[in-house]
């Protein structure tokens, strides 16, 4: 259910999406999925109404293990590397189930690269080692969330394969050229973008060799140059949690918004679980309005951003919740237990 502080922040801000996370559902054994399904929708609702928004991004990490948040019957698929031989199918059967749990966008597929092997985040979430793999599943796996009408994000651009730091507890710094990262990070984003990825989430990671000065979510290189001018790219940029150890520091900084809006970067999510958390989204969205009244950010790049966050969300599937059978979240677990065996 929603808390005051979620209601006083949904009214206030009016945000054109929300991310749930595993604290949101219900549990099982103690309650049933009739009741968590329930239970959430009645949270949707009450979203969308203190939102004041009709059609609105209602997202999950929901990439495979080990970012499963939904409860039971919920199919529980392995990591992306090993579903990567059926990442079609495997993207079909998530699509189905979040579908009708009133999910209609989910932040996958992985599309690093994992070519260091002591990354401590990325492992088995990403598709493979190899640029072409990882361009080739994560594309299967985009196509199968397509045929079933669910949106998905490419993440964490540029890439975050070769970090040896997790963003969560850290600012990550790789020293790679703009070369590296065009032969090997960047191909399967290139690969998701000819396929119409309509939205890719930021690295908050350093590129000291290619912009010196801002980790890649606030990098005008980064972002503009690299991925909307040389890539094509003509969709929506989010920010990865802004409330990630590698950035959080820098949300005290009233001009943060500015330089992420600048590089082109469209939305922010803003993860939160405490009453701090919380109010760094107002902060945020109050730095935004003294950006514009001291001509820090210009009207203009907002309008272009609003244009294309709209684009997106007007055209979001107005699904009709349709009842899984029990025989098909069978299928879907026997499809997760082959996995597992390829």
């Amino acid at each position: 259910e929603l808390r005051d502080t979620d209601k006083r922040l949904l009214s206030t801000l009016n945000p054109i999406g929300v991310l749930l996370s595993t604290q949101n559902f219900l549990s099982p054994p103690k309650h049933s999925y009739q009741e968590w399904r329930a239970a959430l929708s009645k949270l949707i609702q009450s979203i969308h109404e203190y939102a004041e928004r009709d059609t609105m991004i209602v997202s999950v990490d929901h990439e495979g293990e080990p970012f499963h948040r939904l409860p039971g019957p919920i199919t529980v698929f392995p990591s992306a590397l090993q579903y990567r031989k059926r990442a079609r199918e495997v993207g079909r059967a998530m699509a189905r189930e979040l579908k009708q749990t009133g999910f209609n966008t989910t932040w996958a597929p992985v599309a690093d690269v994992n070519w260091n092997p002591d990354n401590p985040i990325i492992g088995e979430r990403a598709f493979g080692t190899l640029p072409e793999e990882v361009a080739e599943y994560a594309s299967e796996f985009l196509a199968g969330l397509k045929e079933e009408q669910l949106l998905g994000c490419a993440k964490h651009y540029p890439g975050h394969g070769g970090a040896d730091t997790d963003s969560h507890v850290g600012l990550p710094v790789l020293e790679i050229s703009k070369d590296e990262l065009r032969k090997r990070d960047l191909l399967p984003f290139a690969r998701l973008i000819k396929e119409g990825i309509q939205l890719i989430m930021t690295a908050h990671i350093m590129f000291p060799q290619i912009d010196s000065q801002y980790p890649a979510t606030f990098s005008k290189v980064i972002l503009n140059d690299l991925l909307r001018k040389e890539l094509s790219y003509s969709g929506v940029v989010v920010a990865d949690d802004l409330n990630m150890e590698a950035v959080k520091s820098q949300m005290e900084n009233e001009e943060l918004i500015s330089y992420a809006l600048d590089a082109t970067c469209d939305q922010f999510i803003v993860a939160h679980t405490s009453e701090g958390d919380w109010k760094r989204a107002v902060v945020l969205a109050e730095n935004l309005v003294k950006g514009l009244k001291r001509n820090i950010i210009s009207e203009d790049i907002l309008h272009v951003s609003y244009g294309r966050i709209e684009k997106v969300v007007t055209a979001l599937p107005q699904n009709d919740v349709i009842e899984i059978q029990r025989e098909t979240f069978e299928e879907h677990q026997e499809l997760a237990h082959h996995c597992k065996e390829l």
